[in-house]
């Protein structure tokens, strides 16, 4: 009994220390890991004429490596195709979700990539889950930073409100060398579990559409949330969904009797998103759930989402 009680003891001691990130603490002390850092409000003008070329946005949830799930094929066989609908348009800012580690990111974007990389890392590991790129010519990185949707919204690797996978806001200010103008770029992941889906969409409307007040703000990522959801106004704040910005949008990939979830044939379904601020103005909005193969199958089970807009401040 005494040896039980002991063991029960210890278990419970261990679920503690988890439950309350007790890891997380002792790695930003042990490893000295990067906390999280809010983006501080800077004033942006762009140089008159603000005359620079639009900027092509890409958001994309590629359906992670190690997913096994029925009706998609293994990683190596998407891959060549999610390369493909990332890099169609030759976006400015990429927004993705669900790369795992370096070696996604490797996968996708090679060795001599012209655009760079914002994630968490630690001792070598990256953390890509929300990974934002933004091409390399084309801006100037001013500021970067993490914002963790958990309790502890600077604490890296944080839980959430219930078990999930470490969810988290990238965040870049970028000055573009074409206008001089600074933009906030933003990407994150929702969790898809119900308890955590309104904190985190909380915390994002906090952190993230209050910036519009100072800069031009460009948001990519996962919500788990349509716009029909009463937690997309929390979200976006003064933000708004780039298909809201334009007369004509672009839908492509609805095909019928392809592996699929809904949101990946039917836009109304849709719960990526891509969000822009006043002085940002969108020219261009698609939603493509592209196929390959025969019998036809999708690279992921998201669509892809891409944007063109201008900085118009």
């Amino acid at each position: 009994m005494r040896r039980w009680f002991g063991t029960a003891l210890v278990a419970l001691c261990v679920v503690g220390i988890v439950w309350w990130d007790g890891p997380q603490h002792l790695m930003v002390v042990g490893f000295d890991a990067p906390i999280g850092k809010a983006p501080s409000p800077v004033e942006s003008t762009c140089a008159q004429p603000c005359d620079a070329p639009p900027l092509g946005v890409r958001s994309f949830n590629v359906l992670c490596s190690f997913c096994a799930k029925e009706g998609y094929d293994d990683w190596e066989t998407r891959l060549p195709h999610l390369r493909a609908a990332i890099f169609r348009h030759s976006p400015d800012l990429i927004g993705l979700q669900e790369l795992v580690g370096e070696a996604d990111v490797a996968s996708i974007f090679g060795l001599d990539s012209p655009y760079t990389m914002v994630s968490w890392s630690v001792a070598g590991k990256v953390y890509a889950d929300s990974a934002l790129f933004y091409r390399t010519a084309r801006f100037v990185e001013q500021d970067s930073g993490q914002i963790w949707l958990s309790r502890s919204p600077m604490l890296p690797l944080s839980r959430s409100w219930t078990l999930s996978f470490p969810r988290v806001i990238q965040w870049v200010l970028l000055e573009d060398r074409l206008s001089g103008a600074t933009v906030l770029f933003a990407n994150t992941h929702l969790d898809n579990n119900g308890e955590n889906k309104i904190p985190s969409a909380a915390l994002f409307g906090q952190a993230i559409p209050p910036m519009a007040g100072h800069v031009p703000v460009i948001v990519t990522g996962d919500f788990n949330t349509r716009v029909d959801d009463a937690r997309f106004d929390t979200i976006r704040g003064t933000l708004v969904d780039v298909f809201s910005q334009v007369d004509q949008p672009e839908f492509s990939g609805q095909q019928e009797g392809v592996a699929h979830t809904r949101r990946a044939v039917f836009p109304d379904q849709r719960i990526d998103h891509i969000l822009v601020s006043e002085g940002v103005e969108v020219l261009r909005a698609e939603h493509s759930a592209p196929v390959f193969g025969e019998p036809p199958g999708r690279p992921s089970d998201h669509p892809t989402i891409y944007a063109e807009v201008v900085l118009d401040r």
